[in-house]
């Protein structure tokens, strides 16, 4: 699922093509330890638009990870997190990475996040190419 917040787009329009940026937040349930989690991510999306024939049509989506938190499904269930395992992933997606691994499913590394400004300034200069090439 996920919910977008309208009052926080900031539209770039040029010559038929737009990058349209929104706040998101990503809920997902999963299992950790038997117990349902529900993982929240919070995100930017960058959404590439293209005008086609006189419609708005979707070519693409990018997401920039912020930070993600990680709550037990039920009041009554416990939730045990080993600290430890848990620093040793990135900050912009923690939770989410730490519950995959518990389930075998290491979760990518490389994916751009705020505590990788680099990577978030390369998405950002190619969506900007993109969006610039006529």
């Amino acid at each position: 699922m996920c919910i977008i917040a309208p009052n926080k787009v900031s539209t770039k329009l040029v010559a038929g093509q737009a990058i349209a940026e929104t706040s998101c937040a990503v809920h997902t349930v999963l299992k950790l330890d038997g117990v349902d989690v529900i993982n929240t991510s919070y995100t930017r999306l960058l959404w590439r638009t293209q005008k086609i024939d006189d419609r708005w049509l979707i070519s693409g989506l990018r997401g920039i990870y912020i930070r993600d938190t990680l709550a037990p499904c039920g009041p009554n269930q416990d939730l045990k997190i080993d600290e430890k395992k848990l620093a040793g992933f990135r900050e912009s997606y923690r939770y989410l990475s730490y519950v995959l691994a518990a389930g075998g499913r290491p979760a990518r590394d490389d994916l751009p996040g705020v505590d990788r400004p680099k990577a978030v300034e390369a998405l950002r200069a190619t969506e900007r190419r993109w969006l610039e090439q006529v």
